[in-house]
């Protein structure tokens, strides 16, 4: 069910985009419109299973979405809206894990849309809505009870989630909006840069070739900031988190007690390594469980 949707996720990750956009061209049916989908919502709740079969279906990755629909904010507004319509109608699945592979089919949703937006709207979008996600998640993990413990199918699906950012896809974008054609050598370079290492911020890339124009410098800068850095960083954290507490449900419920180590997890095969904290550079242990204000969670540093 998720092939057809993994392949374009399997292109995407922050390279340049000749051989990928061609490649993707090919499979390219008629776009999906996120807006008129939420129109359609707004007038039958319905249609959200609707949409989510056409995801399940694959025709998603194969079309891609239209781009330039979140400039318009009250259009922003009534995708996001439909968006959290998405997140209620899993939540309401049959299933637990059909629950999860509906958040799977979101995320991986998410990351192509980003890919077709290449806007520095869209990438604030997406990150919101990925957070949305998220949080719906942790939700979960405080409300489940021993009656219905957490199980593999839903791990599988959470740890094939894409934390993707495209940030030097939306940098050429958006710069080539505004720049004059001088810049364009700079403009590739600051992307190469972003290639790279996504961990730096177009104003301190800026510093080493400024543009030619210093009014284009300040708006340029905008795109990609240290605080924009800092969220990725908190996000990716958070998936990594999120990932080794439902390894350590499904520990608990197959083994009937509480790992005391990530490792344990890996040799459960639970999860094939121990996620990086991308906050503290460091990858994810485990802490004393007499330090642990809740014994029904893992105390993770």
């Amino acid at each position: 069910m998720l092939s057809k949707f993994f392949l374009i996720l399997s292109l995407t990750a922050f390279v340049s985009q000749g051989s990928v956009a061609r490649e993707y061209s090919q499979t390219r049916k008629p776009k999906i419109s996120l807006f008129e989908w939420s129109q359609k919502t707004k007038s039958d709740v319905t249609q959200a299973e609707n949409f989510f079969q056409l995801l399940e279906a694959g025709n998603a990755s194969a079309s891609g979405f239209v781009s330039g629909e979140l400039s318009d904010p009250a259009q922003a507004q009534m995708i996001t809206d439909f968006f959290k319509q998405l997140i209620s109608r899993a939540q309401k699945s049959q299933s637990s894990g059909k629950t999860y592979q509906r958040f799977e089919l979101l995320s991986a949703m998410i990351a192509v849309f980003i890919f077709e937006e290449s806007s520095r709207s869209g990438l604030d979008w997406c990150q919101k809505a990925q957070e949305s996600i998220l949080q719906a998640i942790d939700l979960d993990l405080q409300k489940r009870d021993q009656k219905s413990p957490w199980n593999r199918t839903e791990l599988n699906s959470l740890l094939r989630f894409k934390s993707l950012w495209p940030v030097d896809r939306v940098v050429l974008f958006e710069l080539r909006k505004f720049l004059p054609q001088a810049d364009e050598r700079r403009v590739s370079w600051l992307v190469s840069q972003l290639q790279k290492n996504i961990y730096q911020s177009v104003e301190s890339l800026l510093k080493k070739q400024p543009l030619s124009q210093p009014k284009d410098q300040e708006r340029a800068s905008a795109l990609w900031t240290q605080n924009d850095i800092r969220f990725m960083r908190s996000q990716v954290s958070h998936l990594g988190r999120l990932q080794i507490q439902v390894a350590g449900q499904v520990f608990s419920a197959e083994w009937h007690k509480k790992p005391v180590s990530l490792q344990q997890l890996i040799d459960a095969k639970l999860l094939s390594k121990v996620p990086l904290n991308y906050e503290s550079g460091k990858a994810f242990a485990l802490k004393d469980p007499q330090h642990c204000l809740s014994a029904d969670t893992l105390c993770i540093e």
